[in-house]
């Protein structure tokens, strides 16, 4: 299921200034330009017209280019907060789905980024008969942990925001012989 804008950006949804401004702004260049377009003064047409458009950019477009950056951000630097505070030491913190390099400078830790499921199967597969760590950080999806085969007794979750999920694998609930061609199976 795709990530809905509304979950990304809650306060641009909501806020219509952006719309009404630049509304208003493009109206009022619209008009004079009409006026020096019907008595033929190319130079005042030009010139309304040049700025128009950067009153435009300056109050609509700028500010609404900070708004989005900063949203869609936001449910990063939230979960980057929550890993923050329950990460343990040595427990690595992985991120399976599109690389975000910014959840390494939200985190200040290092990040192992996992493109595909069966990525993270293998990585998976391949330290879970080690003594540490004992737990591993996910941040993804929601629904690439059931395309992972993590069921709700591999895992805890510790928080989701946006459309990501922050959940604790227990490497002990993961069965040992995990192989990167299958989902993991459970334990039992």
């Amino acid at each position: 299921m795709p990530i809905q804008p509304s979950q990304i950006f809650p306060k641009f949804s909501s806020n219509q200034a952006f719309s009404v401004g630049g509304g208003l702004i493009l109206s009022g260049t619209a008009l004079l330009a009409g006026v020096f377009l019907k008595y033929q003064r190319p130079f005042w047409l030009w010139l309304v017209m040049v700025l128009g458009f950067l009153t435009f950019l300056a109050a609509t477009v700028q500010p609404l280019l900070f708004l989005l950056d900063s949203q869609r951000q936001l449910p990063l630097r939230q979960l980057a907060q929550v890993i923050t505070q329950v990460q343990r030491p040595a427990e690595p913190l992985v991120m399976v789905g599109f690389k975000k390099p910014s959840l390494v400078f939200y985190t200040q830790q290092p990040v192992k980024y996992i493109s595909s499921n069966k990525g993270a199967i293998r990585y998976l597969g391949q330290i879970v008969g080690q003594s540490t760590p004992t737990t591993v950080l996910i941040l993804s999806q929601p629904q690439r942990f059931a395309a992972m085969g993590l069921q709700t007794g591999h895992y805890q979750t510790l928080g989701h925001a946006g459309g990501y999920q922050l959940i604790r694998v227990f490497l002990k609930a993961l069965p040992g012989n995990v192989n990167p061609g299958s989902p993991v199976s459970p334990s039992h």
